[in-house]
């Protein structure tokens, strides 16, 4: 995984690598109350909502294209922990612009120090609340009996590396604590305007 981040040439580069949980973890079988999305009306206990979520807000909110046109040239790349037999699936039905890896023996998760738990968190902006958004995960459940989408409880985070060194991380504390992609974006542009500084300095 060290080529994702490392130093190419003389040109500074910038990567951002987003550590998902498994590749099923959208809502499966729950039918949503009118006015308590959040619900799982089976159990009355708060719907665990996903990683896809924030794959989707990734990349409605950004492209390619535009990351590695900016100042400092960026790439976005996302890393999973299950079966590879996942990812085109699940880069399909999240709309997902970026490369996606996966690392099912998770010795980087673990590396990189992310947490293990299934704690719910606060709800955050990037989840959906659409019935589609909560049912969309239904056409993997089947492949699950057969293949892993990842350990449920592994949980991921956001690393960013500048020219090969880890220049800013946030891990997941919880399985709905991704960075909000307005978060991200300040680290981004503080990040720019901090490099501009240096070299004028």
């Amino acid at each position: 995984f060290g080529t994702l981040w490392s130093r190419h040439g003389d040109m500074p580069r910038r990567t951002i690598v987003v550590f998902i949980r498994h590749f099923n973890c959208e809502v499966r079988k729950l039918i949503l109350r009118a006015n308590a999305s959040d619900v799982d009306v089976n159990t009355d206990q708060p719907a665990k909502k996903s990683c896809a979520d924030y794959v989707r807000a990734l990349s409605a909110a950004f492209s390619p294209k535009d990351l590695a046109s900016r100042s400092i040239p960026t790439s976005l790349t996302i890393v999973g922990c299950g079966s590879h037999t996942f990812i085109s699936t699940y880069m399909e039905r999240t709309r997902c612009q970026f490369e996606i890896y996966t690392d099912p023996s998770r010795v980087t998760y673990d590396t990189l120090g992310m947490t293990c738990n299934l704690g719910l968190g606060k709800k955050p902006n990037y989840i959906e609340n659409s019935l589609m958004g909560t049912l969309i995960g239904t056409a993997n459940t089947l492949m699950t009996l057969t293949t892993s989408s990842g350990k449920k409880s592994q949980n991921g985070g956001e690393l960013i590396w500048i020219d090969g060194e880890i220049k800013w991380a946030r891990r997941m504390q919880n399985t709905r604590d991704h960075v909000e992609i307005e978060d991200l974006k300040h680290v981004l542009d503080n990040q720019e305007k901090d490099i501009e500084k240096s070299n004028t300095a």
